[in-house]
């Protein structure tokens, strides 16, 4: 597992991270906070969205898992790549998969067989959260705190399908697991459909989170999913352009003009009017 935990993305109200579950590359863990759920100044997660990463099928229970997450902060997307390693040497197909020393001219000496392991995407996900947040309501200071994130996934069809023979127990892909004893409203939905020929297949899940009630985390939820993940992709990337136009700084060193961006990150993530700066390393 590469970078296994994620700085957050977020609108002020409402905050997402990612972390691997336990150090392993079994399932991801995605955290959602809001700002009202604090505890000595800490914001604390009121769930969090369990993303299972194993094969759904014996003929790929063999397979390695390597996991990338990274951040790209001109959009505030959270991106993850998942790469199936094979590790039966019998079981490669295709030849150009390996890469191997063949033997010289002269027939007496031979060179050991250096195998190189040849990985393949398996699954791909995009994670962002609503960058715009309402004004008026935090100018009162009677924060619901409505927020809406959006996630699609990709994943190879028959990495992740089921046999026939298969038990119903099987994980799903996504699932939800509340946090605390009093977890605020929070309402979700998946859509999948199959793209590039059945040969992969493509889940969009939007999910809300609210401080008043069921009945607005709901309310908020369909109005998310009307606009539609690439509707609301576009609206957030463009608050970023904007945000990133408001200030430029050139130094001599790259390595500081790098903390300089990432302070910059986490100030339009998380220190809008009603919220508070947050530096995540502290």
């Amino acid at each position: 597992m590469q970078s296994p935990t994620l700085s957050p993305t977020g609108n002020g109200a409402l905050g997402v991270r990612i972390a691997s579950e336990d150090g392993g590359t079994q399932a991801l863990r995605i955290f959602v906070d809001h700002v009202l759920r604090l505890n000595n100044g800490h914001r604390l997660p009121t769930g969090y969205f369990r993303l299972h990463l194993e094969p759904q099928t014996s003929a790929n229970a063999h397979q390695q898992l390597r996991v990338e997450l990274r951040q790209r902060l001109f959009d505030a997307t959270l991106i993850g790549n998942v790469f199936a390693v094979d590790d039966e040497q019998d079981e490669v197909e295709e030849p150009q998969r390996r890469k191997r020393k063949r033997k010289t001219e002269n027939e007496n000496e031979e060179e050991e067989e250096e195998e190189e392991e040849e990985e393949r995407l398996v699954m791909s996900f995009e994670l962002f959260v609503q960058a715009d947040y309402n004004e008026s309501e935090a100018a009162t200071g009677a924060v619901s705190g409505q927020g809406a994130m959006f996630m699609r996934i990709v994943y190879d069809s028959s990495y992740r399908q089921q046999s026939p023979s298969s038990s119903s127990s099987s994980q799903p892909l996504l699932e939800w697991v509340p946090v605390g004893k009093q977890p605020l409203p929070f309402a979700w939905q998946n859509e999948t459909t199959a793209i590039n020929n059945n040969s992969s297949t493509e889940v969009t899940v939007i999910a809300s989170l609210v401080s008043t009630s069921v009945g607005d985390a709901n309310a908020s939820l369909m109005a998310a999913v009307d606009n539609g993940f690439d509707r609301e992709y576009q609206r957030s990337a463009e608050w970023w352009r904007q945000y990133w136009q408001q200030t430029y700084v050139s130094m001599a060193s790259t390595k500081l003009e790098g903390f300089y961006a990432v302070e910059l990150y986490r100030l339009g993530s998380f220190s809008f009017s009603f919220s508070f700066l947050l530096n995540v390393e502290c």
